[in-house]
């Protein structure tokens, strides 16, 4: 055999086992060790986002995780949840919990207002010998059985209404529908009407009312006056009281 044969054929063989000769990670896999060659590994480009097609960075959307996010040093940010999302058994921000389905507590029953009523009252005043009489101030008004006030029905006084020191208490000058004038010059009837509602126009309930009468001529306390009526009775009422130190010819009627 000619040997330039054999020397091609030997160094042929070499060249093809030279280039099958395993690279270093490849060495160290095979004997169960993470190779790690820093010649065949790089950085992605784009700023440590994964090349996409030509090179470019491509945009990575965070997984959909159902998890909490992390804010800063790792701490879990607190996700509010969304309202609709609720249960509707929930507790509310009260704390109160109420099961969707349950029934709503029952309303308090409502006190039954009186039908509409027409209440007439006239008082003639006469003066005790105040600093300033015959001239006057004065206020009638109606209260309640607890005593609390319902409306005023009529207030003759202007700058002077301080002086009417039982009124005040009770209706804070009040004068909601009230029929309103100056001081009066002299004594006389005073009349005053009333349809049976408070000062928010809504009919008052059954029951026992009062109706009170003040007046003052001086700079001190004047007199007062009270008298007792029944709302919401089915007859009309008629009543003329006794008369009692400045307060003389009571009348009162009241037609349901």
């Amino acid at each position: 055999m000619n040997p330039t044969f054999w020397v091609l054929v030997s160094l042929t063989f070499g060249t093809l086992l030279g280039g099958c000769a395993p690279g270093d990670e490849v060495i160290g896999a095979s004997v169960g060790i993470e190779g790690f060659n820093s010649a065949a590994t790089r950085s992605p480009d784009g700023g440590g986002l994964a090349p996409g097609a030509g090179g470019a960075a491509s945009t990575v959307d965070p997984p959909a995780v159902d998890e909490p996010a992390r804010g800063a040093m790792g701490s879990t940010t607190a996700i509010t949840p969304d309202p609709a999302s609720r249960d509707a058994g929930a507790p509310s921000a009260q704390g109160s919990r109420q099961d969707a389905g349950a029934a709503a507590p029952d309303a308090m029953p409502a006190v039954a207002a009186t039908a509409a009523c027409h209440m007439t009252f006239q008082v003639t005043t006469v003066s005790f010998g105040g600093e300033f009489a015959p001239k006057n101030v004065g206020a009638i008004w109606v209260v309640d059985s607890a005593k609390k006030f319902v409306k005023s029905l009529k207030v003759w006084a202007a700058a002077e209404r301080g002086m009417l020191g039982t009124w005040i208490s009770v209706s804070k000058q009040n004068r909601v529908d009230a029929v309103t004038g100056a001081t009066a010059s002299s004594h006389g009837v005073r009349s005053a009407t009333w349809n049976c509602t408070n000062v928010t126009g809504q009919p008052v309930a059954p029951g026992l009312y009062r109706v009170y009468a003040e007046f003052t001529e001086s700079n001190g306390a004047g007199k007062v006056g009270s008298w007792d009526f029944t709302v919401g009775g089915a007859d009309p009422v008629s009543l003329m009281p006794a008369d009692t130190g400045s307060f003389k010819g009571i009348r009162l009627q009241l037609m349901p």
